[in-house]
């Protein structure tokens, strides 16, 4: 099949006063809302955004972030971000990001998606996304595999986080961006303060709903950052955070 499908989609921004922390620096949940917002209007372009799955009986979810930093973009700062597919890996799709600013890279991100019967809510491949990624031209270099997040043993409960209505995203679950902040929310101010989050990974693990309500906790080892939700017991979200 003839390869007619362009698989770049670039967009740029401004760093606003809502998108920053108390030091000017950008905070992950603009971070991740800006790699969902570029990747779902890539979709629109090749065929697969939200009107035309939902015709085809699925929805997106995210499995994985991650985003990795030289520079953290700041106040009135304008940056770029590219996105394009790198392929299928088992139920994932795989998709990249490049940031930039002033024409120079400051950061990599890295998302796995999959496609989520809408009535059985269950993982599947969809012959109508396969058929549109084997018109898109991909290359081998760009295919990458992202570890787990491996939890050390002594997280310790920090809040309790009940799902509320601004949670929520169109598909009624908690929106992937959200969960930036139940993460930062656990972490002690004087490491807010004092350090520059460079590296950022949280796997999504299971559907969070309104009403639901999660322990966060959090386990600290030099630089790096580890935060867990958990639903009576069974884990929602982990994250890692390096600094």
């Amino acid at each position: 099949m003839e390869k007619t499908i362009l698989n770049r989609h670039t967009e740029s921004f401004k760093i606003n006063t809502y998108d920053v922390d108390f030091h000017n620096r950008v905070t992950p949940n603009t971070i991740l809302g800006l790699m969902e917002e570029v990747a779902t209007n890539h979709g629109k372009e090749i065929g697969f955004g939200y009107k035309e799955s939902h015709e085809h009986g699925f929805f997106w979810m995210l499995r994985t972030v991650k985003y990795d930093f030289s520079y953290v973009p700041k106040l009135d700062d304008h940056i770029e971000m590219t996105t394009w597919i790198v392929g299928i890996s088992g139920l994932k799709v795989l998709r990249r990001f490049e940031f930039k600013k002033n024409n120079v890279v400051i950061g990599q991100g890295y998302n796995y998606w999959l496609m989520a019967d809408i009535k059985k809510r269950k993982p599947i491949i969809h012959n109508y996304v396969k058929t549109i990624i084997n018109q898109l031209i991909i290359f081998d270099e760009d295919m990458f595999k992202l570890i787990k997040v491996k939890l050390p043993k002594d997280m310790n409960f920090v809040y309790q986080k009940q799902v509320l209505n601004s949670d929520l995203d169109l598909n009624l679950h908690v929106n992937n961006a959200k969960y930036a902040d139940m993460i930062i929310n656990a972490l002690p101010f004087d490491v807010l303060d004092k350090q520059e989050i460079l590296s950022f990974q949280i796997d999504y693990l299971k559907e969070c709903k309104l009403n639901d309500k999660l322990d966060i906790s959090i386990s600290i080892k030099d630089n790096a950052i580890y935060i867990e939700g958990k639903e009576t017991d069974v884990s929602v979200f982990k994250s890692c955070i390096i600094t």
